[in-house]
C-alpha cells in the first residue's frame, strides 16, 4: 500500500493524513468547490475536486485517477455505506474498514440486533417487527409499554430518534423520525425499543485483522449527550464494574468474530443504571469521533493500526498486552448556541485559539468560513490525566484556553458541564442533559474585559473595522481620568484608580488579543476583539458581543407576531395556511439547518395572516416566514 485517498473532510481527514505520514504513505484529499482552500486540502500530498462528498462514483473515479490503492472513509459521509464499500471493492481498491457484506449485516440496527441475539449478546427488549417493512408495528394504546425509543434502523449520531412517553405522541414521533431518517440516510425504516430512563452509554473499541485475531481496546463512556448526540466522551468508563466490563468487552469481541469483522469498529451498549443490566445497541462499522480517548489511555494509534490491517499486516500485540493508563476525556466543539435553543451557527471564524496543553483534533482556523452545508462539529479538545479528576480539571483548563470569535460555539457550555458537580461525581446518565437546567455563565466578567479594553482602544477603531491589537499588544498605562463607555449599557472605567464600575481591576498582560486582568483579586483571562461595531469577548469559552451604540441597530425579535428565520436553512414543512386560527405554541412549520430540525410555533393565540414560505424553500437569516395577528 502506497497511496491512500481520504473520502472525507475536516479534522478527520487531517487525522488520517497524520497516520499516513507516520507510515510513509502518500495522502490524497477530495474536496468540493466550497472546500477548495480548506486545511485538509492544503495538507494533503494531492487533492482532487468532486461535486459532492456523497458521490460514490466520483470518489471511486478520483481514487483511480490518482492511483490510490486504498480509501479511508473517516466517519460520516460514506463511511458506513455498503454500496460505497462494494464499489470500492469492485474497483480493486482496498477500503480501510470492513467489507460491504459486513456493513450490510452490522450497519443496520435491525440486522445487527438479530446477529447479536444469535451470538448470545444481550439486547434491548423491542416491540414486534412488521414482516412487510421491517418496521415496528405501533404498540397501540397500551400505556404500560411506554416510554419507548423510536430510532432509525439505518443511521446513527442521534438522527431519526425520538422518545415517546404515551400513545398520543407515537404517530407524530414515528413520522418525524422517518422524515429525519430519510433525509439523513435515505432510508426511513425504524425500530422501536424499550427506553431506559437511567442509562449509561458504554461502547467497546474492537480491532480485527485478516488473520483471525479480534481484540478489544476496553470501553468508553459517552453518557453525556443531548438528544442522543454525544457531547463529552471518556475512557475508561468511570462507574463500570469489573463484571460489566468483562461482559461488554467479551460480547463485543464475540459479535465482531461472529460476523467476520476486519479493521476498527465499535460495539455500543446501554447500561441500565437502575438494574445494572447491559444491552447491545448497535455496531458502528468505522472509526468513531471519540477514538482519541482510547488512543490516550492505551497508547495505541488507531489510524496507524487501521492502515496496517488494511495492508494485510497482523495486529502486532495480544489482548493481554492491551492495558489502560490514566483517564482521558474529549469535548466536541460545535457551531451552535446552547443557551439559545442550540440553534446552529454560521459565519466567519474571525479568530480561533485552541489550547496549547491539550490534544486538539480540528480543522478550524482564523478566517475560515463555517457554513450550514456540513456537520456543525468544528473540532475536539482531548485531555489525559493520571486519574479521572485530574483529566476533568485539565479539560476545564483547556476549555478556558479555547476561543472562537466571529460565531458562537458551545465551548462555554462544555466548560460549564466539565466543571459541574454532576460530571465531577459521574452521576450522569444519557438523559441528563435533556432534563438538566444548565445556566448560562454570568456575563459580568466579560463586560469588564470589554469595557477595560474599549476604554483604551476606542480611538483606534472609530474609523476601521480592522482588529486594533498590534502583535505586541496595546499600552497598559492608566488614563488620567475616568472614561465612560456604553456597551449595551453605560460603564465607568477608571484606569487610574483601577476600577470598572467600582470593581477593582488590575491589568496583567495583553498580547495578540489575549487579555489577562486581576478582577477583584482573581486572575482572569479572555480573548478580546474590538471593531467599529462591537467589542467581542470570549471568557471561559463563552462568546459575548457588546454592541457600540453609534452603530448598533436594535435587532430584537418583534412582538407583533412576525416569525423570522433564526438561521439560514431549508423549510421542511409548512402546516399553517393564511386565515387559519392558531393557539400559542401551535407548530406553523419546520425548518432545518446543519441537520437539526427547528419547529416554528405561534407566539400567541391568533390568526395567521401571512405564510411567506413553502416546503423546500431555502431561507436566509431574518427572512419573514409567518405573521400571526393576535386575537
Amino acid at each position: 500500500m502506497h497511496t491512500v485517498l481520504i473520502a472525507n473532510r475536516g479534522e478527520i481527514a487531517l487525522r488520517v493524513m497524520r497516520g499516513c505520514r507516520k507510515l510513509g504513505l502518500r495522502s490524497v484529499a477530495i474536496h468540493t468547490d466550497l472546500d477548495v482552500t480548506a486545511p485538509h486540502v492544503r495538507e494533503a500530498d494531492e487533492a482532487v475536486r468532486v461535486e459532492s462528498y456523497l458521490d460514490v462514483d466520483a470518489v471511486v473515479t478520483a481514487a483511480r485517477q490518482v492511483g490510490a490503492d486504498a480509501i479511508h472513509p473517516g466517519y460520516g459521509f460514506l463511511s458506513e455505506r455498503a454500496a460505497f464499500a462494494r464499489a470500492v471493492e469492485a474497483a480493486g481498491i482496498k477500503l480501510v474498514g470492513p467489507s460491504a457484506d459486513v456493513m450490510d449485516k452490522m450497519g443496520r440496527k435491525d440486522a445487527a440486533r438479530e446477529i447479536a441475539v444469535a451470538a448470545g449478546v444481550p439486547v434491548v427488549p423491542s416491540a414486534e417487527l412488521s414482516d412487510s417493512q421491517a418496521a415496528v408495528a405501533a404498540p397501540g394504546s397500551d400505556k404500560s409499554a411506554y416510554p419507548l425509543l423510536v430510532k432509525a434502523a439505518a443511521g446513527g449520531g442521534g438522527k431519526g430518534m425520538r422518545i415517546v412517553r404515551d400513545p398520543a405522541g407515537f404517530d407524530a414521533a414515528v413520522a418525524a423520525a422517518k422524515r429525519e431518517a430519510r433525509s439523513a440516510f435515505g432510508d426511513d425504516t425504524i425500530l422501536v425499543e424499550k427506553y431506559v430512563e437511567h442509562g449509561r452509554h458504554i461502547e467497546v473499541q474492537v480491532l480485527a485483522d485478516a488473520h483471525g485475531t479480534v481484540l478489544h481496546l476496553f470501553e468508553r463512556d459517552c453518557s453525556t449527550q443531548r438528544r442522543h448526540q454525544k457531547v463529552l466522551e471518556e475512557a475508561p468508563a468511570p462507574t463500570i464494574t469489573p463484571e460489566t466490563r468483562k461482559l461488554v468487552t467479551e460480547s463485543a469481541v464475540a459479535l465482531a468474530r461472529a460476523v467476520g469483522y476486519e479493521n476498527a469498529g465499535t460495539v455500543e451498549f446501554l447500561l441500565d443504571s437502575d438494574t445494572g443490566e447491559a444491552y447491545f445497541l448497535e455496531m458502528n462499522t468505522r472509526l468513531q469521533v471519540e477514538h482519541p480517548v482510547t488512543e490516550l489511555v492505551t497508547g495505541l494509534d488507531l489510524v496507524e493500526l487501521q492502515l496496517r490491517v488494511a495492508a494485510g499486516e497482523p495486529l502486532p500485540f495480544t489482548q493481554d498486552e492491551v492495558t489502560l493508563s490514566g483517564h482521558a476525556i474529549e469535548a466536541r466543539v460545535y457551531a451552535e448556541d446552547p443557551f439559545n435553543g442550540f440553534l446552529p451557527q454560521a459565519g466567519t471564524a474571525s479568530l480561533v485559539r485552541w489550547p496549547a496543553h491539550a490534544r486538539v483534533d480540528a480543522a478550524l482556523e482564523s478566517g475560515q468560513v463555517v457554513s450550514t452545508a456540513y456537520d456543525p462539529m468544528l473540532g475536539k479538545v482531548i485531555v489525559h490525566g493520571p486519574d479521572r479528576e485530574a483529566a476533568r480539571r485539565a479539560l476545564v483548563d483547556a476549555l478556558d484556553d479555547t476561543a472562537v470569535l466571529g460565531l458562537t460555539t458551545n465551548v462555554g457550555f462544555l466548560r460549564v458541564l466539565a466543571a459541574s458537580d454532576e460530571f465531577r461525581d459521574a452521576t450522569i446518565d444519557t438523559a441528563w442533559l435533556d432534563h438538566a437546567t444548565v445556566e448560562e455563565p454570568d456575563g459580568d466578567t466579560a463586560r469588564i474585559f470589554a469595557a477595560w479594553t474599549e476604554a483604551h482602544v476606542v480611538t483606534q477603531v472609530q474609523n476601521s473595522s480592522d482588529h486594533p491589537f498590534r502583535s505586541d499588544g496595546f499600552r497598559l498605562g492608566a488614563d488620567p481620568a475616568p472614561v465612560h463607555v456604553d456597551l449595551d449599557r453605560p460603564v465607568v472605567v477608571d484606569r487610574a484608580a483601577g476600577r470598572v464600575d467600582g470593581v477593582p481591576v488590575r491589568p496583567l498582560s495583553a498580547e495578540r488579543h489575549v487579555v489577562v486582568l486581576s478582577i477583584d483579586g482573581r486572575r482572569e483571562q479572555a480573548v478580546v476583539n474590538v471593531t467599529t461595531h462591537f467589542v467581542e469577548v470570549v471568557h471561559r469559552g463563552q462568546r459575548r458581543l457588546f454592541h457600540r451604540p453609534d452603530v448598533f441597530a436594535d435587532s430584537a425579535a418583534l412582538g407583533d407576531g412576525t416569525l423570522t428565520a433564526p438561521m439560514p436553512g431549508t423549510v421542511l414543512a409548512v402546516s399553517a395556511t393564511e386565515g387559519q386560527r392558531v393557539t400559542g405554541g401551535d407548530v406553523l412549520g419546520v425548518m432545518e439547518a446543519m441537520k437539526m430540525e427547528l419547529s416554528l410555533t405561534a407566539p400567541f393565540d391568533g390568526t395567521v395572516t401571512t405564510v411567506g414560505v413553502a416546503a423546500g424553500d431555502q431561507v436566509a437569516l431574518g427572512a419573514t416566514l409567518f405573521v400571526v395577528e393576535e386575537s
